[in-house]
C-alpha cells in the first residue's frame, strides 16, 4: 500500500508540472538574465512561477524570416509584467495581463500581435508588485513572406540601401515594430506615367486596405504588412 501511494504521489507530481489550467506546458528552470535565458520553440506551451525568490525569468527565441509573432499570455496573479527584447537586450515591447483579469476565474489572459524582423528575441515574465504565481505562455508566427528578407532595424531603410525592383512585378513587403520603414529603386526608359498598385494590412486586423501612396513612405501604424507593384502605363 505505501509503494502505490508514492507511486500516486509522484504521478500527481508530474502531472502538476506538465498540465497549468488543462493544457500541456513545459516547465522549465528559466533564466534570470538575458545572458543565461532559457531556449524555447515556437508554437509551444510553456509555464513558469514567479515568487519572492525569483522575480524574473527569461527565455530566447528565433524566428526564420520577417513576420508576426503572437503572444498567448496567461497569468494566475493580478500583476505581472511581460516583456520582449531585441537582440542588443533593449525592451521593444511590454505588457500586462491586468485588465484582463478575471475575477472569477483566477485568470488573465491575453493576446498580443507584433511584427518583427528575422532574428533572435527574447521574452520575459518579471513580478509586479508582491504577486506572486503561476503564468503560461505560447509564442505562435507567421512570416509575411518579403521579398527581400530584412534582420534587426532593417536592411532598406535609406536611400543609399533602396532594393532595386523591376516594373509590373508584385512585392511583399512588412513595416514591424522594430523596421518603420522600407525603401524601393526602379528605372523607367523614358518620360511617361506610372501606376502604384497598393494594399497594406493593418496589425490586429484581417481586412485589407487599398489607396494611394507615395513614392516612399514611411510608418503610419504600429505594424503593417504591405504588397505593392509598379507598373508603367
Amino acid at each position: 500500500m505505501k509503494k502505490i501511494r508514492k507511486q500516486m504521489s509522484v504521478l500527481m507530481i508530474i502531472l502538476t508540472i506538465i498540465s497549468v489550467g488543462g493544457f500541456r506546458v513545459s516547465a522549465l528552470g528559466a533564466g534570470n538574465s538575458i545572458s543565461n535565458s532559457t531556449a524555447i520553440s515556437l508554437e509551444k506551451n510553456y509555464s513558469g512561477t514567479i515568487t519572492a525568490d525569483n522575480t524574473q525569468d527569461f527565455y530566447n527565441f528565433s524566428i526564420p524570416s520577417s513576420g508576426r509573432i503572437t503572444l498567448e499570455l496567461n497569468s494566475y496573479m493580478k500583476y505581472i509584467r511581460y516583456d520582449v527584447y531585441n537582440s542588443s537586450g533593449t525592451s521593444i515591447w511590454d505588457g500586462d495581463t491586468y485588465w484582463e483579469w478575471d475575477e472569477t476565474s483566477g485568470v488573465g489572459q491575453k493576446f498580443v500581435d507584433i511584427d518583427l524582423t528575422q532574428g533572435t528575441y527574447y521574452f520575459s515574465a518579471k513580478r509586479n508588485e508582491s504577486n506572486n504565481g503561476i503564468y503560461r505562455f505560447k509564442i505562435s508566427f507567421t512570416s509575411a513572406n518579403e521579398g527581400f528578407s530584412e534582420t534587426g532595424t532593417g536592411t532598406n531603410n535609406t536611400l543609399q540601401t533602396a532594393n532595386s525592383i523591376s516594373l509590373s512585378n508584385l512585392y511583399r513587403g512588412q513595416i514591424a515594430l522594430n523596421d518603420d520603414k522600407d525603401f524601393y529603386k526602379f528605372s523607367i526608359s523614358s518620360s511617361g506615367r506610372i501606376t502604384l498598385e497598393l494594399n497594406s494590412y493593418r496589425l490586429g486586423r484581417s481586412d485589407q486596405q487599398e489607396g494611394r501612396g507615395c513614392l516612399y513612405g514611411r510608418r503610419r501604424h504600429r505594424a503593417a504588412y504591405r504588397r505593392f507593384r509598379v507598373a508603367r502605363c
